[in-house]
């Protein structure tokens, strides 16, 4: 079992069968047997990690650090630390790794920034209406999907909203139509 605070993310390195992990009150990577879930070593980093992918294909993990204009790469074969590239610093952020593992799609405040895989340069930056909360690459289309999180708990408030209005006006016009008990249908009508 893991102990597990805020800002958790896990990623399965399967030719090692390890669990490489992150935990937001400290500032590195923990790596874990699989199957015992006992701690084998601990990766130092540069600042608070924020999130992690894998590129199984290059035996490493990137992860965006923050606290810090940063992304660090991790060699998985010997758990080191064996790049940094500079980001722009956005706290909460996500990441998606291309399949092949040549573009790295992060997010910027608010832009989705394309970097090169290998070298970290910035090869594209894309406007945004939110901060991303999640990142998903899709192979098969080469499209990236991200969720904006204020646009979700922007839905939700609205829905919540206009419920709140539909079972107030319903509520008051059952009350001048004299049908009884108007309050509780009313109040039975926002959660319909």
């Amino acid at each position: 079992s893991f102990d597990a605070p805020a800002w958790f993310n896990v990623v399965y390195e399967p030719t090692k069968s390890e669990l490489y992990y992150l935990r937001g009150d400290s500032q590195e990577v923990r790596v874990a047997d699989r199957m015992t879930g006992r701690t084998i070593s601990s990766i130092e980093l540069a600042g608070t990690p924020s999130y992690l992918v894998e590129d199984a294909a290059r035996h490493r993990l990137i992860v965006r650090i923050a606290d810090k204009p940063l992304i660090q790469v991790i060699d998985t074969a010997d758990h080191t630390v064996t790049a940094a590239w500079k980001a722009r610093q956005d706290g909460v952020s996500a990441m998606a790794l291309s399949a092949d593992g040549t573009r790295l799609f992060s997010s910027a405040g608010r832009d989705i920034v394309m970097l090169d895989g290998m070298t970290g340069q910035e090869l594209a930056r894309c406007p945004s209406s939110d901060e991303m909360t999640s990142m998903v690459y899709d192979s098969e289309t080469g499209y990236v999907l991200a969720l904006a999180g204020s646009t979700v708990k922007g839905v939700v408030y609205g829905v919540l909203g206009t419920a709140f209005i539909q079972a107030v006006l319903q509520g008051i016009g059952l009350w001048i139509a004299g049908v009884p008990g108007a309050a509780i249908l009313g109040f039975v009508t926002f959660f319909l």
